[in-house]
C-alpha cells in the first residue's frame, strides 16, 4: 500500500474518531447537565426534610407538654373528685335538720335548769342532752360550710374537667398534625432514595462515556502518530504545496505532543489537527 492511500485511510480514521469524540463530548455534557440537576433536587429535598424533621420535633415537645399538662389536671380532677364524694355524703348526712330547732331545744332545757326547781338526775339529763345538741348544732355549722365547699368544689371539678378535655383534644390534634409529618417525611424519603438512583446511573453512564473518550483518545493518539510517522519523511517533492507559516507547524508539534504526554485533547486540537492531516496528502 502506497503512502498517499495510507495517508488517506489515515485521514479517514482520524476523522471518524474525531467525530466520535465530538459525540462523546456532547453525550458527556448532555449527562452532566442532567447529573447536576439531579443534584440539585436531591439537595432541595433533603432540606426539605430537615425542615419537616424540625417541624415534627417541634410538634412532639409540644404533645409531651400537653400530656403532662393533661396528667396533672387529671391528678387535680380526681382529687377534686374524692372531696367532692365526701361532701356530698356529708350533706346527706345533715338532710332534715332544722338548727333553729335544735337552738329552740336548747334553750327551752336552759331555761327549764335555771327556773324550774329541777331533780338533780332531770338536771343532769338535761344539761347531757343539752351538750349533745350543740356538738350537733356545731356539726350543722361545719355543714353549712360544707354547702359552701359542695358548690365550690362542685364548680373546681366542672372546670378542671373543662380543661383536662381541652388538653386532650389538643394532643389529638397535635398527634394527627406529627403524623401528617411523618407521612410527608416518609414520601420525602422514597424521593431522595429515587433521586440518588437516579443521580449514581448517570454517574455511572458518565463513567462509561469518560471511558469510551480516553479509549477514543488513545486510538486517535496512535492514528496521528501513524500519521505523523508517514509525513513526515514525505521528500519535500512529494508534499503539497501548503499556505503554512513556521508558526502552524510549531503548533502542529505541540498538539502532537500533548498525544504523546497523554494529555487531555481539546475539541480545538482535534479540529486543528483533522485541518493539519487533511493538507498533508
Amino acid at each position: 500500500m502506497d503512502s498517499t492511500h495510507e495517508i488517506e485511510k489515515l485521514k479517514h480514521e482520524i476523522a471518524e474518531i474525531g467525530s466520535q469524540l465530538e459525540k462523546l463530548g456532547h453525550t458527556k455534557e448532555s449527562l452532566y447537565q442532567e447529573k447536576k440537576v439531579f443534584e440539585q433536587q436531591q439537595s432541595d429535598s433533603i432540606n426539605s426534610a430537615k425542615q419537616l424533621k424540625a417541624q415534627k420535633s417541634a410538634v412532639d415537645n409540644k404533645i409531651k407538654e400537653k400530656k403532662l399538662l393533661r396528667t396533672t389536671l387529671n391528678k387535680e380532677l380526681r382529687q377534686l373528685s374524692v372531696k367532692f364524694s365526701q361532701a356530698r355524703r356529708q350533706r346527706k348526712s345533715f338532710k332534715g335538720e332544722n338548727p333553729d330547732h335544735i337552738k329552740r331545744q336548747i334553750e327551752a332545757m336552759q331555761f327549764s335548769i335555771e327556773t324550774e326547781g329541777l331533780s338533780f338526775e332531770r338536771e343532769q339529763n338535761y344539761m347531757a342532752r343539752i351538750k349533745q345538741l350543740k356538738a350537733r348544732l356545731a356539726e350543722l355549722g361545719a355543714q353549712n360550710g360544707g354547702a359552701e365547699d359542695f358548690d365550690s368544689l362542685s364548680k373546681q371539678a366542672a372546670e378542671k374537667k373543662v380543661l383536662a378535655d381541652g388538653t386532650h383534644s389538643e394532643i389529638q390534634k397535635l398527634a394527627e398534625q406529627s403524623a401528617s409529618i411523618f407521612a410527608e417525611l416518609t414520601k420525602k424519603a422514597k424521593e431522595i432514595d429515587e433521586i440518588k438512583k437516579k443521580r449514581i446511573e448517570l454517574s455511572d453512564k458518565l463513567k462509561s462515556i469518560r471511558s469510551e473518550i480516553e479509549q477514543s483518545n488513545a486510538n486517535l493518539s496512535d492514528t496521528l502518530n501513524k500519521w505523523l510517522e508517514i509525513t513526515k519523511d514525505m521528500p519535500p517533492e512529494a508534499k503539497p504545496v501548503m499556505a503554512e507559516s513556521m508558526t502552524n507547524r510549531e503548533e502542529e508539534q505541540s498538539i502532537i505532543s500533548k498525544f504523546k504526554n497523554a494529555k487531555r485533547l481539546t475539541k480545538e486540537d482535534i479540529l486543528k489537527l483533522q485541518r493539519f492531516a487533511a493538507k498533508k496528502r
